[in-house]
């Protein structure tokens, strides 16, 4: 289902257009009016001219949320740079094909405002190109700016839920109004149903273009975000009109479905809060592959392994941990029920223990994703521990776990790599585990498994990014005995701590 998109392209705008250098023996410069969303014709000289170059200057609305510029039918190899009026690089676009294009959002690396700017269409190349035997001495192109500038979509009550998708063309962003009324104790806001990484930006009496000028906002890499404001927030919650801004900061180019909704109380809605089923699978990969776990902070995330049916994870201390070095407090828990899409985020789980010299932690799940209780007895997939003398140099090892690369969209899904152990390594509180398999960031506390698909130790680092990779597997053996006996594994296993 489509709907009216929250961002409209500007009808027209003035772009003043000056052409600077020694054309044909003398100085030049033109100017021109062209409108917004139409190819405007240009010309890049090449004789008698030091700099190769066709400059637009263009001033953006303030509330400009999305710009695209694009070169077309060039004959030869042209580039795009963007600059402030003082001269400073902005961004810039050198493909080795002709046209070349610029696509800048407000939340991206590069910092999109509102203000004059210019557009340099340069010819860098030391010789003229020649074209059909005929040396060229000026390139033409047809250059096109589009502005996208944010929109009300749709007004909310304080008790409503909306479905809807955001679309590349609409610089994946919807805006809405909320009207809300007097006595108005809480307004809590959910982004559910998606497998993008949406985020949430709100203000009161004006539309929030980025996390800067944003009153409050909610943006980590999970996709189920919620932003919950009172009258003991700050800025207080106050009567009157909000307007949020959903988006994906991540993807720009991959439409992504999501329901948003709107709640007066600081309790998830009802309609979240649904009953907990526990997910299962065979045994052997199917199940290590579930037992992987997708662990996602306010600060990070990345991987874990669940090790008992009671719902213990291990993962690795880095894992978990806020910019203060301290274990996060709101841990959320995604399990890949289909591997096709990103994990599901079904529960919450909290740190039972640390050991930070060995990078290792031990969560539980405690609740589902909304603070649901768990169905007893708990049945959680478990990978099975290795038990016996420690592995050696040329064992097959399998990798499970949730990398950042490899994304079609703004999540990745859970993958599966081969290795072998390629080597050990002593450090103080044992040996760790070398191994070639192909590891990436994401993959920290990611299960690595024998042939039996037994634990063999988890995924922490990766090395030799410049050269040939290696990654490092901290082994299971380097658990303290307490959480042997936590997670139910009776047995220690040789050369354990």
């Amino acid at each position: 289902m489509r709907y009216h998109p929250i961002m409209v392209p500007v009808v027209a705008v003035v772009a003043l257009v000056t052409l600077t250098g020694a054309l044909f023996g003398q100085e030049k410069v033109r100017t021109r009016i062209a409108p917004m969303n139409e190819p405007i014709e240009g010309v890049v000289p090449l004789v008698d001219t030091e700099e190769q170059t066709l400059t637009y200057r263009l001033k953006l609305p303030e509330d400009v949320f999305a710009l695209t510029v694009k070169i077309e039918d060039a004959p030869a190899d042209l580039d795009l740079a963007m600059y402030t009026t003082a001269g400073e690089l902005v961004t810039y676009s050198e493909r080795s094909d002709y046209n070349e294009i610029l696509e800048l959002r407000r939340n991206g690396d590069s910092l999109l405002e509102g203000g004059y700017f210019d557009f340099e269409v340069i010819y860098q190349l030391p010789h003229r190109p020649v074209v059909d035997g005929e040396e060229l001495t000026e390139i033409p192109f047809q250059i096109t700016f589009s502005v996208v500038r944010p929109t009300v979509r749709r007004e909310l009550s304080t008790s409503t839920s909306v479905r809807a998708t955001l679309q590349p063309e609409e610089a994946m962003a919807h805006l809405y109004r909320i009207n809300v009324p007097t006595g108005t104790l809480a307004l809590r806001l959910d982004i559910s149903d998606t497998t993008g990484d949406l985020d949430l930006f709100l203000s009161r009496d004006r539309v929030p273009l980025d996390s800067q000028n944003a009153d409050h906002r909610a943006q980590s890499i999970r996709s189920t975000e919620s932003l919950t404001i009172d009258r003991d927030s700050a800025p207080a919650l106050r009567p009157g009109v909000y307007y949020v801004l959903v988006l994906d900061q991540v993807s720009d180019s991959f439409p992504s479905p999501y329901t948003l909704t709107v709640h007066d109380s600081r309790e998830p809605p009802e309609a979240l809060r649904t009953a907990v089923a526990y997910p299962t699978a065979d045994a052997g990969l199917d199940r290590s592959v579930l037992a992987t776990v997708e662990i996602l902070t306010d600060y990070g995330g990345g991987s874990g392994v669940l090790v008992s049916t009671e719902g213990h994870i291990l993962t690795n201390r880095h894992v978990i941990v806020n910019y203060a070095d301290a274990p996060a407090e709101n841990i959320t828990i995604g399990f890949s029920r289909n591997p096709g899409f990103p994990a599901e985020e079904l529960f919450q789980a909290q740190v039972i223990d640390e050991v930070v010299d060995r990078d290792l932690a031990l969560l539980q799940i405690v609740s589902g994703r909304y603070g649901e209780d768990l169905p007893t007895p708990r049945a959680f997939p478990a990978v099975p521990i290795r038990r016996e003398s420690a592995v050696s140099i040329g064992d097959t090892l399998h990798f499970v776990g949730y990398p950042w690369i490899g994304s079609t969209g703004s999540r990745s899904t859970v993958t599966y790599t081969r290795g072998v152990v390629a080597g050990f390594q002593t450090v103080p509180f044992g040996r760790i585990i070398k191994t070639d398999a192909v590891i990436n960031e994401g993959s920290s506390g990611g299960a690595a498994l024998d042939e039996d698909m037994r634990l063999v130790g988890l995924t922490t680092e990766v090395v030799g990014f410049d050269t040939s990779q290696l990654g490092y597997i901290y082994p299971v053996i380097s658990m303290p005995d307490a959480w042997l006996e936590i997670i139910g594994a009776e047995e220690r296993r040789p050369g354990g701590r």
